[in-house]
């Protein structure tokens, strides 16, 4: 810390280049698989031998299912609801910004966001909690957004790969950013192929939303 407080004085203060340098060191790309040697000789990881797995927030797990689903639009500044907008009441956001961009109102929080322990904008908060609670499996089931983007995902990915185990692979890939397993792989195409090809798509859907579903999906590793 002395270190970093020294050297974001001599860069003039730059919070640009305190990100920067945090960003791109070591140990913050670090990944959570470790041998077993560096996790007995630091089970705690207070040395920072690794990743400790980080639970998305509200914002982030809205914004990576719309950039998975290629739906998310960067567009930045500018109002984030419409100028003949009279009341909060009821308010319900479709647009496809980032989060950071959306209207905050204290009577129309976005259900997504209260499920997963969003800020609640009628009161300071220091620090969000975090809960584990049934309501969230039934939101990443049910959610009108989640549904959407889960079948324009396999919607895309239909149409740009002709067989069964590319398009699993990149179900994965866009989802839990990494390649599906042999086993992962079998599985998804026995659960395909119990359809035929007019159903094949929502098949697809149907396991991208299993893949979102998961606690891979909601934690940064």
């Amino acid at each position: 810390l002395d270190h970093l407080a020294r050297e974001f004085q001599r860069h003039d203060w730059s919070t640009r280049w305190l990100i920067r340098e945090l960003v791109l060191s070591r140990v913050y790309q670090l990944g959570d698989e470790v041998s077993a040697a560096q996790r007995e000789g630091d089970p705690n990881n207070v040395w920072l031998s690794r990743h400790t797995p980080r639970r998305l927030e509200a914002e982030e797990l809205r914004d990576t299912l719309l950039a998975a689903g290629e739906g998310l639009s960067w567009e930045a500044g500018g109002p984030g609801f419409p100028a003949s907008l009279e009341a909060d009441y009821g308010f319900a956001s479709d647009s496809p910004r980032r989060s950071l961009f959306l209207p905050v109102f204290r009577n129309a929080v976005p259900d997504l966001f209260e499920a997963f322990d969003g800020a609640d904008p009628s009161s300071v908060t220091g620090v969000r909690g975090v809960s584990t609670v049934a309501p969230q499996a039934l939101a990443l089931l049910n959610h009108p957004l989640v549904v959407g983007e889960t079948r324009r995902l396999a919607r895309g990915v239909a149409g740009r790969f002709t067989t069964d185990t590319s398009r699993i692979e990149m179900l994965y890939r866009a989802l839990l950013g990494r390649s599906a397993t042999a086993r992962e792989t079998n599985l998804g195409t026995t659960w395909l192929q119990q359809t035929d090809a007019e159903g094949r798509e929502q098949a697809l859907a149907d396991l991208a939303q299993a893949l979102v579903a998961t606690l891979e999906f909601r934690y940064v590793r």
